[in-house]
């Protein structure tokens, strides 16, 4: 080979080499500034923050341990690797002006490996909220402890879980006429559950863009849904069946009867096959179910809000199957608005919302298995399950990823209890109010020279004799004063016990 040829290879490599870092350079400092145009206009509801970040010249965006904290909560959405690739795109400020421009891209991929979610009540809340009140635990799950369910609801409760871990991986792909996309969806959250679905979009006037999707002019043409259970019921059947201080099998029975009339009361009574079906499903580990939804015509998201459950039913046709077992019949019948009451004694009567209740903290020995949130006197906030109080310590735990964490709070350094219900605690739970402090008994000195005096000061002593033993008798708890614990109060009932006032 010539000296010159050589040269000349060298040099081609050498370009290649310049253009090959350029554009990594270009491209990343493309990705950087599309990160910093989303924090700025993210500001005013979340924060995020990554520890590195890597762009690709396919067009793909990796981001290394983001954390998401939504304003306001204390919780975290933690992704330890998220990688965002466009297809055709080329970098990432390239999809954020694609985005801004109307249009939609011809595909999109978001791979979440080790996501995980970490439900402190706030955030639990916040997402309640923007979900319409379909989080997970609700609204089925709400029915499955009753009045057992806790602040992080009894499907956190259930695993054991402060934190939910899964990878998630979601596909939008658009067709080349502009007119329908494919949405793909997996979820796999190991020892839970794992989720896969398809919807297809597809609007009957135009183009598939942002504005179809802001205004809701975008019809659902298809849809398929499978879940696999992997652990999540059986865990929760065991949870809530130790929480109501029953076996399984008669937690399940009332589970199913409370998710009849939670339907029945949105207008709709299950069939008998339908209640059967899902009794296997929730039965144990294991089991699976495949709903598909094949409406006529496509069914506009902006219509969907407004349709009753029937109409939405009857529009949707859906499908459902059970391990692979098809139920014939979903629906037995549609009931009118004046029969979608709760029937008296089934216990599924709308209850007020969970909230905190203050508590005797010197009482908490009789609230053992109830969620508390205690205060301190150095302003310390502590919450958790009571597992035990006795003596001068009170045991509580929190349930963590991997396992309990107790600890130990003393007694002594309990400002306010609060505790986390549905209805008020009883009577003889509550902070008792101080008695008031007795009166001062006055002593008149009569002068012995002085029979006026001493008739007046015999009067004055028999008076202050009559309300000395009016305090005494104060102080005695026979009048005015609460009882003490134990003794039996005004009306002849004793104190210390919750009677009827127990829900």
């Amino acid at each position: 080979m010539s000296k010159g040829l050589r040269r000349g290879l060298i040099a081609v490599l050498v370009i290649a080499a310049v253009a090959y870092v350029g554009a990594k350079l270009y491209v990343r400092s493309q990705a950087d500034m599309a990160l910093r145009e989303a924090a700025f206009a993210l500001r005013d509801s979340l924060k995020f923050s990554y520890e590195g970040f890597s762009a690709g010249l396919d067009g793909s965006l990796t981001l290394e341990d983001l954390s998401i904290r939504p304003i306001a909560t204390e919780g975290e959405i933690f992704i330890r690797r998220l990688t965002i690739a466009a297809g055709s795109l080329p970098d990432a400020l390239s999809v954020r002006r694609h985005l801004d421009a109307g249009r939609l891209p011809e595909a999109l991929t978001l791979n979440a490996e080790d996501l995980r979610l970490n439900f402190d009540s706030r955030l639990y809340r916040s997402l309640q909220d923007w979900s319409g009140g379909f989080m997970v635990g609700t609204p089925l799950d709400h029915l499955a402890c009753g009045e057992a369910d806790t602040l992080d609801t009894a499907a956190l409760e259930a695993m054991g879980y402060a934190y939910l871990g899964a990878n998630a991986r979601l596909n939008f792909n658009r067709g080349r006429d502009q007119r329908a996309a494919l949405i793909t969806a997996e979820i796999n959250a190991e020892d839970i559950a794992r989720v896969r679905g398809e919807a297809v979009l597809r609007v009957t006037d135009g183009t598939l863009d942002v504005a179809a999707l802001r205004t809701g002019s975008v019809g659902l043409a298809d849809a398929d849904l499978r879940y696999r259970d992997e652990g999540y019921f059986e865990a929760r059947n065991y949870y809530c069946a130790a929480q109501l201080d029953s076996d399984v099998e008669t937690f399940l029975a009332g589970h199913r009867s409370a998710v009849a009339d939670y339907l029945r009361r949105h207008g709709a009574v299950p069939s008998e096959a339908f209640l059967q079906a899902y009794g296997r499903l929730i039965g144990s580990a294991g089991n699976e179910f495949h709903l598909a939804l094949s409406p006529g015509q496509p069914v506009l998201l902006r219509d969907m809000t407004g349709m009753t459950p029937q109409a939405l039913s009857q529009a949707m046709a859906p499908s459902w199957a059970v391990n692979g077992e098809a139920v014939e019949t979903l629906i037995a019948r549609w009931v009118t608005p004046s029969e979608r009451a709760p029937r008296p004694g089934t216990g599924t009567e709308q209850s007020a919302p969970a909230q905190y209740f203050a508590a005797d903290p010197g009482k908490l020995n009789q609230l053992v298995g109830s969620f508390a949130r205690l205060t301190t006197y150095d302003g310390t906030t502590h919450q958790g399950v009571i597992q035990e109080a006795s003596g001068s310590r009170i045991t509580m735990q929190r349930r963590f990823q991997g396992g309990d964490m107790s600890f130990g709070v003393s007694m002594g350094d309990i400002k306010t209890a609060e505790i986390y219900r549905r209805e008020p605690l009883p009577v003889a739970l509550r902070p008792q109010p101080e008695a008031p402090p007795d009166e001062e008994t006055t002593t008149v000195v009569v002068p012995p020279d002085s029979e006026p005096a001493q008739a007046a000061g015999g009067e004055a002593a028999e008076a202050a004799s009559a309300d000395n033993g009016t305090s005494e008798r104060d102080a005695d708890g026979q009048s005015g004063a609460p009882p003490r614990d134990g003794e039996p109060a005004d009306n002849g009932t004793t104190s210390g016990e919750g009677g009827s006032d127990d829900p």
